[in-house]
């Protein structure tokens, strides 16, 4: 299924991938296993380590995910840090974002704990 989004909150946060339609004729090996090396592109093999094997009507379908590992997970479960991140990221691929110097980190991190406290 291409372009689906899959998340499960149990020990690891599943995404489903997405990737370009590819069609592909494998065959199993002696022990019913089948290789994927001719659809996947070398960055997917490298990437995806993980698939999500279901059937859906006649079709057996395998979507490629990536596993979130639990110490990572809290931010999906926190809209309001996860919105704040995807800023983030936005701005620094926006060229937003300046340098500072160790002072000018220190002075805003002693900043945000009198605001705390």
């Amino acid at each position: 299924m291409v372009g689906n989004t899959h998340i499960c909150y149990n020990e690891n946060i599943i995404i489903g991938s997405f990737m370009e339609s590819h069609e592909s004729r494998v065959s199993k090996d002696d022990k019913n296993r089948i290789s994927l090396t001719r659809i996947l592109s070398k960055e997917e093999q490298k990437n995806f380590s993980s698939f999500r094997i279901y059937r859906e009507g006649g079709k057996i379908i395998l979507e490629p995910v990536i596993e979130i590992p639990p110490k990572d997970h809290w931010i999906y479960k926190n809209p309001e840090a996860l919105a704040s991140l995807m800023k983030g990221l936005e701005q620094v691929k926006e060229g937003k974002t300046k340098k500072l110097s160790l002072k000018e980190i220190d002075k805003r991190l002693q900043e945000l704990d009198d605001e705390s406290e």
